[in-house]
């Protein structure tokens, strides 16, 4: 099943989730690759909620490839529910925003550390909880110029919070 102007892709079908690709991004005149975004499918709904060794694998793996075809650009990390680590990043105190709610655990293996290990990744993006609209950026040796995003909902229509504003947040 495709949409017009969607780029998700089914895969692969050997590891957990529906939808683990990755999408390199071109320059507006160039055939260079100025930058990827990875995609890990978290689960949800009929999916099992979580990331697996078999999908960090895959990513460190498709990673290598990448970095041996384009170089190190900057990339991004995208996926739809958060690990309890991003909870604790909060507490930090180096986040921008509010959470409004519990972060339950995403079952998962090595996540956190595949995501602080990957030199290229600059930015992670997530979502999942509707109540959550918060950024970190990284102040750790070991994550400089990391950036965490959990989103808020940004739909018109939100099925559970009728009184949750929605869209981005002024900070």
């Amino acid at each position: 099943m495709t949409y017009n102007g969607s780029y998700s892709v089914i895969g692969p079908n050997n590891i957990a989730g529906v939808t683990n690709y990755f999408i390199p991004i071109y320059g507006e005149k160039s055939d260079e690759v100025m930058a990827i975004l990875y995609n890990m499918d978290t689960g949800g709904g009929r999916v099992e909620e979580q990331i697996t060794r078999d999908q960090i694998t895959w990513f460190n793996s498709i990673y290598r490839s990448n970095v041996e075809t384009y170089g190190h650009v900057p990339s991004i990390l995208a996926f739809h529910i958060p690990p309890i680590e991003f909870s604790e990043l909060y507490d930090s105190g180096n986040c921008i925003g509010d959470l409004n709610n519990t972060i339950d655990m995403l079952p998962s293996v090595g996540f956190m550390d595949m995501i602080l290990s990957t030199p290229d990744i600059h930015l992670v993006t997530t979502g999942h909880y509707h109540e959550n609209d918060f950024c970190c950026p990284s102040k750790e040796q070991a994550v400089l110029s990391k950036v965490v995003i959990v989103g808020t909902e940004l739909r018109y229509h939100t099925t559970r919070f009728q009184d949750h504003p929605t869209g981005g947040k002024e900070n």
